[in-house]
């Protein structure tokens, strides 16, 4: 009797859960949803004043998230994996020199100096809020969506490196245009 009154039970809860949702429907919500997240915040730049130079930037930040985050999930789509990679890496320059101009410059101001990855990290953890139900749809749907913010040190002979190609790719562009 025990027996049948516990498989009476499991059948009468099986049939009061819902489906689970399609999860190609899900993720295709999910961008649609992520592009309107971006499209409100991209408004919310149009209306704030060129006079708001902090709040504009906080603003390209948050959207430059918000865009990866719908570029990861069109990612997962393009390659039909269940894995919504939104984690971020975040290059750090280790100059003393800036660090302490950085530092004069607010404490001239009266403002706490806060270094830039912890600023960046402040933004993602914004951006990644603004988008809260979608990662629990796609959770719900049974994507595993990663999240995290990596700071690295940036090598600076490397960095120089790169920007010294940079700036010659640049000469040779503009040398190039001054031929043709």
């Amino acid at each position: 009797m025990s027996l049948l009154s516990g498989l009476m039970g499991f059948l009468f809860r099986s049939k009061k859960m819902p489906p689970r949702p399609n999860p190609a429907d899900v993720l295709d919500r999910a961008i649609t949803d992520t592009q309107a997240w971006y499209s409100r915040l991209s408004d919310r730049l149009d209306d704030t004043s060129e006079d708001s130079y902090a709040t504009r930037n906080e603003l390209r930040d948050r959207m430059y998230y918000v865009h990866y985050f719908e570029e990861a999930m069109k990612q997962a789509k393009a390659t039909s994996s269940m894995t919504v990679d939104l984690s971020i890496r975040y290059g750090v320059y280790d100059d003393p020199e800036d660090d302490a101009i950085a530092r004069y410059e607010a404490a001239s101001c009266g403002l706490e100096y806060v270094p830039d990855e912890q600023r960046e990290e402040a933004e993602y953890a914004s951006a990644l809020w603004g988008i809260t139900e979608v990662q629990q749809a796609l959770e719900a749907a049974g994507f595993t969506v990663l999240t995290g913010f990596h700071a690295y040190l940036i090598d600076p002979e490397e960095s120089q490196r790169a920007m010294e190609a940079f700036h010659a790719e640049i000469l040779a562009e503009q040398e190039q245009a001054a031929c043709a």
